[in-house]
């Protein structure tokens, strides 16, 4: 991944990075992110890229894609449950009384 602009904080603590710095994929939670919302067929070729350049760095980008989709999966679920047990509480006692 290569930065193309930032943003710098003002934080007592923070990356600071430059425009045109280098960071595998998978060592930023942004890279991670970029990976689990990229299609598969973009993933395969960056996979199959990583290979042919550097065998380890390809088996640390498998591992940290396979941990980023099981972990966008589980928080995806979790929103969804949050979402449903919200709207049946918004919901309760307002069906007809026939309906109860």
């Amino acid at each position: 991944m290569i930065y193309v602009e930032v943003c710098r904080s003002s934080a007592a603590l923070s990356l600071s990075l430059q425009v045109g710095a280098r960071m595998q994929l998978a060592g930023s939670a942004i890279g991670r992110a970029y990976l689990v919302r990229a299609t598969e067929q973009e993933r395969k070729d960056i996979l199959s890229r990583s290979l042919e350049l550097d065998e380890e760095a390809y088996q640390n980008l498998r591992q940290a894609l396979d941990k980023a989709l099981r972990d966008h999966e589980q928080i995806w679920l979790h929103y969804l449950v949050r979402r449903l047990a919200e709207g049946r509480q918004r919901h309760r006692g307002r069906l007809p009384a026939d309906r109860r």
